[in-house]
């Protein structure tokens, strides 16, 4: 497994080894002993699968108090500019946020700490997004910031222009405006 450590504390980048022949490959994308040995969380309790078109930019989402949790991101197929925005009023890299791409391949998965919130924007025609969530969903607990946040200073790789964001997405609060960030 390779694995790179980002530029915001805790995140971090995996690379699970692939194994191929005439046939077609093998991932190992999660192996509870191996991925605990790396300091991945190993209470993950709800799996989700997104398929997003083109231009789809979704995020950036989190969730506070008793329903906080990290994730574990992979594009399973088509590729996406992933991101994650540190929302930890005491950390020196608050408001700082950083994008990858990833895709089917190579097989990359991205571990998004607690206190940081995350979106994503589909680069390909179609993009299959799998994500593990260390605490379950919860509307009471749900909480986000625009997408489309100056103050972000996100690079996204296709124009706002052509960005096809929900409804729901499209209202969230920016940055300075958040009442419910991590302390």
């Amino acid at each position: 497994m390779q694995i790179t450590e980002l530029s915001l504390p805790g995140a971090k980048l995996l690379r699970p080894p692939s194994h191929g022949d005439d046939r077609g490959s093998l991932t190992e994308v999660w192996n509870r002993d191996k991925f605990t040995a790396l300091g991945v969380p190993d209470i993950f309790v709800q799996d989700n699968w997104t398929i997003s078109k083109r231009g789809a930019l979704r995020g950036m989402h989190y969730q506070i108090g008793p329903a906080s949790h990290a994730k574990l991101i992979r594009c399973a197929k088509g590729r996406i500019y992933d991101v994650i925005v540190d929302i930890r009023k005491s950390s020196p890299t608050f408001g700082q946020a950083i994008g990858v791409e990833l895709g089917e391949d190579p097989m990359q998965m991205l571990l998004v700490p607690v206190g940081f919130a995350h979106g994503f924007l589909t680069l390909s025609d179609e993009a299959w997004i799998s994500y593990k969530l260390t605490h379950a969903y919860s509307a009471l607990y749900e909480r986000g910031i625009q997408a489309l946040d100056p103050k972000l200073l996100l690079q996204w790789p296709i124009a706002a222009t052509e960005c096809v964001q929900s409804a729901k997405d499209q209202e969230l609060p920016l940055l300075n405006q958040q009442p419910d960030l991590f302390l």
